[in-house]
């Protein structure tokens, strides 16, 4: 380890400069999972053909904007009337929900997601949050097998141990 790379491990994280969209500050670092970049809570893994010291502002908001970010809605209701957050309606594996936060509510199937209004998708909402979640099951433990005793005959005497037999010792001639 010289003395130049050295100097250049004890300098990350290094940043990079602003996020020409966001204004927010751009990180290059090294992790636990090797080199990577960071942009407003998302991280993305720098490859391997680039370096952790090498890479500018440009490659990291290239690196940013290919990042998977998840499924993009299907529209935006608005935001929440009390609490902060958009209400948004997404197309999932088992039909459209719509999603505040953390709670997700479906749709029924006589409602379309296009035709969804805001004052609907806070009743669905509202619905969900009060049901809460499902109660978890608890484990049960199955029983030890009982073994049947076996009545036991107090008359008998505990067996008494005899000492070992020797054999002769036989001489070669």
């Amino acid at each position: 380890l010289s003395l130049e790379t050295a100097m250049m491990v004890l300098s990350l994280p290094r940043d990079l400069g602003l996020h020409p969209e966001t204004n927010k500050k751009v990180v290059a670092n090294i992790g636990r999972f090797g080199p990577y970049v960071n942009h407003d809570a998302k991280f993305k893994s720098i490859p391997k053909t680039d370096s952790v010291f090498t890479i500018d502002l440009a490659g990291a908001v290239a690196l940013l904007a290919a990042a998977h970010t998840g499924p993009a809605p299907l529209c935006s209701l608005g935001n929440h009337p009390t609490e902060d957050g958009q209400i948004e309606v997404f197309a999932g594996r088992y039909g459209p929900y719509v999603q505040h936060g953390k709670i997700r509510a479906t749709l029924p199937k006589s409602v379309e997601p296009e035709s969804l209004t805001l004052d609907e998708a806070l009743e669905l909402l509202t619905a969900k949050a009060a049901k809460g979640e499902p109660a978890k099951k608890a484990t049960t433990r199955k029983a030890p097998v009982k073994k049947t005793a076996v009545a036991k005959k107090s008359a008998q005497k505990p067996a008494t141990k005899k000492p070992a037999v020797k054999k002769p010792v036989v001489k070669k001639p």
